[in-house]
């Protein structure tokens, strides 16, 4: 039922959807998030949503952070995914008003790139910790990246410019609320398989799987 209206939600050709819930089924969380994506006071009826694929995204922002770094290919990876979670949390309503995506750009209107920066890393950044502490067993959290942050919270003098630039490539992205399940996997396979150290593997691997748990 909706509990918006009251009736019952329809699938996409009219007929009421019938589903027995499992908590712990991947296509019952797939379904709810569809139902909660569709739903609303004026709809009873489950969308025909378009999944989207972020990894032509992921290309061209690897390709602006290795162009000014020249930094290891999973210290890029890490940064891409920082802000893929900070647009995905702000489109999903969990970071709002002064921390959302929007907002921080909205910020360039009237301060400097640097001062933007300086705003992400002192505000936003410290907001998105608070929420999502850091594991007990690997000390990581569900953003790693230090390439415009460095590793005491401090803004990367330098990187103000490409930052934007990057804030700038995920605006006209649209929502990521509804993305291609196969993408997280796909960062790995394209951008990690062959560079990323063993060292590191298992730390890369772990933060995938709270983005999953994100998505």
């Amino acid at each position: 039922m909706n509990p918006l209206t009251g009736n019952p939600i329809l699938s996409d050709n009219g007929e009421p959807v019938l589903t027995v819930f499992h908590q712990h089924s991947e296509e019952c969380v797939k379904r709810i998030t569809k139902i909660l994506l569709s739903i609303s006071k004026d709809n009873d009826t489950l969308l025909v949503s378009s999944v989207v694929d972020p990894l032509p995204l992921a290309r061209q922002v690897w390709q602006d952070l290795w162009a000014v770094s020249g930094t290891a290919p999973e210290n890029c990876l890490y940064t891409f995914v920082e802000i893929f979670i900070f647009k995905y949390l702000s489109d999903l309503g969990v970071l709002q008003g002064f921390f959302s995506f929007r907002h921080l750009l909205s910020l360039y209107n009237s301060n400097s790139k640097n001062a933007v920066l300086e705003y992400y890393a002192k505000n936003v950044r410290p907001e998105i910790k608070k929420r999502f502490p850091r594991g007990g067993s690997d000390n990581t959290t569900i953003i790693n990246g230090t390439i415009f942050v460095s590793k005491d919270d401090n803004a990367v003098d330098g990187y103000s410019v490409v930052f934007k630039k990057i804030l700038e490539r995920f605006e006209p992205f649209g929502t990521l609320e509804n993305i291609d399940y196969g993408f997280k996997s796909k960062l790995f396979e394209t951008f990690l398989k062959e560079s990323i150290s063993k060292k590191n593997r298992g730390q890369f691997f772990t933060l995938l799987l709270k983005l999953c748990a994100l998505s």
